[in-house]
């Protein structure tokens, strides 16, 4: 799959380390008019009250450059984890993967899809250093799997993956001209969480996997040829253009 590569394939973590970016550099600004105002309100209490200013002066703390918000570097930490998982995912063999798809006519955007032998993958990465564990709930008869995070249910993570696999399978649908139907399946792939499995393990409709269980998964044997895998690939990157 050596041809279909970069620019083809896109640049995984694009998006949100653009949007780290704008976000950094906003803070440095908004930092650097507070030091400023500081500095001018200084400067104007002194000359007013050459004395009484600098009592003034010293009860008030001088603004200082600090470290960014979480919410921004939260986004940084995102597009390295991205970085990783589109790293794992362009090492496996006869795999196509798509990094960072724009979804038209929406602001939100695909971390990354792949298309294997045994179908398609929407796969949303999440850098969560925490702990992330899929427990057996409910009663012998209604027992279920359920994604904690840190303890608590995450059914949240489950039904977004599960909004962008219905986009990318109705894609599929729309364009795939092959005699047998292509399974569209997502992931959730968590970097830097620790408890977790060591194989996938499903959730409702979604696989939970990290950087290591990842691969065995979309490299599973399937239906699919190479030329059916590239040419689903090739209908997927211009539906869903790299951001």
């Amino acid at each position: 799959m050596a041809e279909l590569t970069s620019p083809y394939a896109g640049c995984p973590g694009a998006s949100a380390q653009a949007i780290y970016d704008a976000r950094s550099r906003a803070e440095q600004v908004r930092q650097l008019r507070e030091v400023a105002a500081d500095a001018a309100w200084r400067a104007e209490v002194t000359r007013i009250h050459p004395v009484l200013g600098r009592l003034v002066r010293l009860a008030r703390p001088r603004p200082a450059f600090g470290d960014e918000p979480q919410p921004v570097r939260a986004w940084a930490v995102g597009a390295a984890a991205e970085r990783e998982t589109g790293a794992v995912l362009n090492r496996c063999r006869r795999v196509v993967a798509l990094h960072d798809r724009s979804i038209i006519g929406s602001r939100a955007n695909i971390d990354h899809v792949a298309v294997g032998r045994s179908g398609v993958f929407v796969i949303d990465t999440k850098a969560y250093r925490t702990t992330v564990e899929v427990a057996r709930v409910g009663g012998l008869l209604l027992s279920r799997n359920c994604l904690l995070v840190s303890g608590s249910e995450r059914a949240d993570l489950i039904e977004t993956l599960e909004w962008q696999v219905g986009i990318v399978r109705r894609i599929v649908e729309r364009h795939h001209t092959g005699p047998r139907p292509v399974p569209v399946a997502g992931a959730l792939c968590f970097v830097g969480a620790s408890g977790l499995p060591p194989v996938p393990v499903r959730v409702d409709d979604a696989w939970i996997v990290d950087r290591g269980s990842l691969p065995p998964l979309v490299r599973r044997r399937g239906p699919l040829c190479k030329h059916e895998v590239a040419d689903l690939a090739g209908v997927l990157s211009r539906a869903l253009p790299p951001r």
